[in-house]
């Protein structure tokens, strides 16, 4: 009689081992969905601006808080939520009792730092300011709240950037990747980077008026080119 699932002791040692082990893994994946699929006892939903730059899309959609999220996901973390299709990244804004979503709500994918990053008055501010000059919300916050590593990665970029350019002459390394690396969009990249190439244009001749390494003949010699 061949051993079954349900009598893992009758089969090999090898064969064993690998299916208590597949076993482990189905119930820690079921438990890990169950967990999941448990909502929040208080405040069970999640009012979150989605990062989407669509005008008709610029205002908080509701998702489900699960339990395991409860502690962390609290009013202006970033989150990852499932948002047409696809895993979107937002903030959450604000956490409600009841939603006037009548259909069941999505729960949150993860919170992904439980640090606040978005304060209620960046939140006023930006809204303000997407109506003002009609952008969105998601357009103003992607520049005003920096991603997680910026706090750090900017100034070491500038300081490595200063010192390539003070090398070299060359404002390209490592200063361009950076600002790629931030996921603007193309007029928002095209002028940082006018910023970046005129301010490193200044500093490099203002260092090298300082050392007398550049003589204002040459100066205008320069500008005139």
């Amino acid at each position: 009689m061949a051993a079954g699932p349900e009598q893992p002791e009758l089969l090999p040692g090898l064969v064993r081992a690998t299916l208590k082990q597949s076993q482990a893994k189905a119930r820690a994946t079921r438990e890990r969905k169950a967990a999941e699929a448990e909502t929040a006892a208080v405040l069970p939903v999640a009012r979150v601006l989605v990062d989407v730059p669509l005008a008709h899309l610029d205002r908080p959609f509701d998702f489900s808080v699960p339990a395991a999220m409860a502690d962390d996901a609290v009013p202006g973390v970033r989150v990852k939520v499932r948002f047409a299709g696809k895993e979107t990244d937002g903030f959450l804004v604000e956490r409600a009792e009841t939603s006037e979503h009548t259909g069941t709500l999505l729960p949150l994918r993860r919170v992904v730092s439980a640090e606040p990053v978005l304060s209620a008055e960046v939140a006023a501010l930006s809204a303000a300011v997407a109506e003002r000059y009609a952008g969105s919300r998601a357009d103003v916050l992607r520049l005003a709240v920096p991603p997680r590593h910026e706090a750090w990665a900017g100034p070491l970029t500038g300081a490595a950037n200063g010192l390539l350019t003070g090398m070299t002459g060359s404002f390209v390394v490592p200063g361009v990747m950076y600002l790629q690396g931030l996921g603007l969009s193309r007029d928002q990249l095209v002028q940082a980077m006018g910023i970046t190439f005129t301010a490193s244009t200044l500093a490099l001749g203002l260092a090298l008026r300082g050392n007398a390494l550049l003589s204002l003949e040459q100066v205008q010699m320069s500008t005139a080119a």
